[in-house]
């Protein structure tokens, strides 16, 4: 995602994502903060697929946090948000 935004909003972003937490997170919120020059925030969408979804419902909550301004949606593709796996059936966990 931060390589995506920096070529769509913003030259000053590290030329390649981290992956490890909280780097990436950190990561993200920085591009999406590199967003704000040329697009309001309301213009703006954080999507994700798998982890990467993960990674756009974890942005959108530091944002909340920091109260910074939200972005006007999140499009999650099977979004890995259930790190503790305590949402699978018992059959699934035995495994």
């Amino acid at each position: 995602m931060p390589r995506i935004a920096a070529r769509a909003c913003s030259r000053g972003l590290p030329p390649r994502a981290r992956t490890a937490v909280p780097g990436a997170l950190d990561d993200a919120v920085a591009a999406y903060r590199a967003c704000w020059p040329r697009a309001r925030a309301c213009d703006i969408v954080i999507a994700g697929d798998s982890a990467g979804g993960g990674l756009s419902v974890s942005t959108a909550l530091r944002l909340r946090e920091l109260e910074q301004p939200l972005p006007r949606a999140l499009v999650l593709f099977s979004p890995w948000i259930d790190l503790s796996l305590e949402q699978l059936p018992q059959a699934a966990r035995a495994r």
